[in-house]
């Protein structure tokens, strides 16, 4: 338990910290390092505190594609409005109403999650999210002018958040035993939660770039998250197999 604390320890430093950019690097290396250090000791327990014998190919991958994907929505959540307000002079409530489709589409894509589940494998699913994700960042890149524009393009967003987020939880409830079910809920809870602290900070340092390899601003953002989910592609393409269940046990 004590390597979790300084885990989450160095982890908060490396958000926190803003007198050296390097000391956040190292911090979050060490807690890297950590992390894997704990997962081995845990490993050898007889009770662990974690249950990483519940970590099998498909559910490591969804804890990596999850808290990468809350990472994300930061950039779409946060600085969206932030920028509508600050470069197209739109008020607070205006901005809000651009980015309400992806809330909108995010509750109808639930409410019918189950009729694309019936035609289509999981894997196709995910790889079609990512994709409207990656569509939806090239969209508003091309449209940062039209707040119109950009509210039909967070509707795609708003699908393949929800989608993920969703299938996400099923998928750990599904493949994990019924004794270990509270602690890897927890876990993955905790786990979105850090994915969404370490979204806020790197994409709040990446609006505030006036430069960078995809322009300024939001350019930066949505650059970001379209090499995010360029690399959720790759990996999903790789490493998931088409199957029901995977069990490790």
């Amino acid at each position: 338990m004590t390597l979790f604390y300084i885990f989450i320890a160095l982890i908060m430093f490396s958000l926190l910290n803003q007198q050296h950019l390097y000391f956040n690097v190292i911090s979050f290396i060490l807690a890297i390092i950590v992390a894997v250090t704990l997962f081995k000791v845990e490993k050898k327990l007889a009770q662990p505190f974690l249950p990483v014998v519940e970590f099998n190919r498909t559910i490591s991958l969804v804890f990596v594609t999850d808290m990468l994907t809350a990472l994300s929505l930061m950039g779409f959540n946060l600085y969206i409005p932030v920028y509508l307000q600050e470069h197209l002079k739109l008020s607070p409530l205006q901005s809000g109403l651009v980015i309400f489709p992806l809330s909108l589409a995010w509750i109808i894509l639930n409410f019918n999650l189950y009729r694309l589940e019936k035609v289509f494998s999981r894997k196709t699913l995910y790889l079609s999210a990512f994709s409207l994700i990656l569509i939806t960042s090239i969209i508003i890149a091309i449209g940062l002018k039209s707040p119109i524009i950009i509210a039909f393009a967070v509707i795609l967003a708003g699908c393949s958040f929800g989608f993920i987020y969703t299938k996400d939880s099923v998928i750990v409830q599904e493949e994990t035993s019924p004794i270990q079910m509270k602690k890897m809920m927890s876990f993955y809870a905790l786990t979105k939660n850090l994915g969404s602290s370490i979204g806020s900070t790197i994409m709040g340092y990446l609006y505030a770039l006036k430069v960078g390899w995809f322009g300024a601003n939001l350019h930066n953002v949505l650059g970001a998250v379209s090499v995010i989910f360029i690399i959720l592609i790759i990996v999903w393409l790789t490493i998931y197999k088409n199957q029901t269940v995977e069990s490790n046990r």
